[in-house]
């Protein structure tokens, strides 16, 4: 039997998925009505909010990944401390009244910089503190991490996960930062005295991460209230996967793509069948005993082998392990 092989992974859907992307899209549609006098109009001003917190995003999650633990952390505090102590000093130094003695386009794009770095740095925060969360649950007790086991012939693998895909992920954390950036500016106009009191650039912080701080915690808490337990097991030329809904088996040969990412909180497997069926579990977020460490150990020599001889290539370099496939196979 010979299985069509997918078209191989675009540059446009490389793109769709990188938050970079995002960022400038949604900046590019804003500017220009900042530039123009009118960036707090209610679309220009989500917008800003939804660049800022893209790009916040994806700077989190480069430091996230930075090793070893210990100067991760130290990378991670450096980067997020320089626009902080920025924002903070111009805060209180009144900057932002003297922007109408700028000329309009340097005023605008002055503004827009400001609004995006809000939820952008607030973002980058947020992440420190859950580096530094789990490196003090880490520091009592010594983490015991996954192993791929050699089992009669198989190989296997049992974690905990969360069946969650990243672009829902992503999503969702879109559907959030939306009526956050309308709830703040609500709060602003019906209680004007506030920004009166303390400044309205202050103000939209203190809001922001007064309301968005429990909004996130909350997020991360239902997400990791989704964990179950699988077994992933490769033997017999099949990807077995044990916990999932609807069950997975499936032929190697009828695998079109996986991913795999042991570190941080997006640790992953991810599978895709040629028929197009596709299983996203996140190990990264998954609610686990202070023992155990919720991150993936490294893919065996023998399963990358097998893998290989059902006609998946690895493709690329970097934190996630993409194994495409490039030609049909027959079987």
């Amino acid at each position: 039997m010979t299985l069509d092989a997918p078209p191989k992974r675009s540059l446009a859907r490389r793109l769709v998925g990188n938050p970079l992307v995002w960022s400038a899209l949604c900046a590019a549609l804003s500017l220009p009505s900042f530039l123009a006098g009118s960036g707090m109009d209610f679309v220009p001003f989500v917008l800003s909010l939804l660049s800022g917190w893209l790009c916040g995003a994806a700077v989190a999650g480069r430091l996230l990944a930075t090793e070893p633990p210990v100067r991760g952390t130290l990378v991670h505090l450096a980067v997020v401390l320089v626009p902080t102590v920025v924002l903070v000093a111009l805060t209180m130094s009144g900057a932002g009244s003297h922007l109408d003695a700028l000329p309009e386009l340097l005023a605008g794009a002055a503004l827009f910089a400001w609004f995006a770095a809000l939820p952008g740095v607030a973002w980058v925060w947020l992440a420190l503190l859950s580096r530094l969360t789990a490196e003090s649950r880490r520091a009592p007790v010594t983490r015991t991490p996954r192993r791929w086991v050699r089992e009669k012939g198989d190989w296997k693998l049992a974690i905990a996960v969360v069946p969650l895909r990243m672009s829902t992920l992503a999503g969702v954390l879109v559907l959030l930062v939306v009526p956050l950036g309308v709830a703040v500016a609500g709060i602003l106009i019906a209680f004007d005295v506030v920004a009166a009191w303390s400044g309205p650039r202050f103000a939209i912080i203190a809001l922001a991460l007064l309301i968005g701080v429990p909004v996130a915690i909350g997020f991360y808490a239902a997400v990791r209230r989704r964990t179950r337990d699988v077994v992933v097991r490769v033997a017999d030329e099949r990807l077995v996967i044990d916990g999932v809904d609807h069950g997975f088996d499936e032929p190697l040969a009828a695998i079109a793509s996986l991913r795999y990412r042991r570190d941080s909180e997006y640790a992953r497997l991810v599978v895709e069948t040629i028929a197009g069926r596709r299983v996203s579990l996140i190990s990264g977020l998954a609610r686990v005993p202070r023992e155990v460490s919720p991150e993936l150990p490294r893919l065996p020599d023998a399963v990358i082998h097998a893998l290989n001889l059902a006609g998946l290539s690895e493709v690329g370099s970097g934190r996630v392990q993409r194994f495409e496939r490039n030609a049909p196979s027959a079987g």
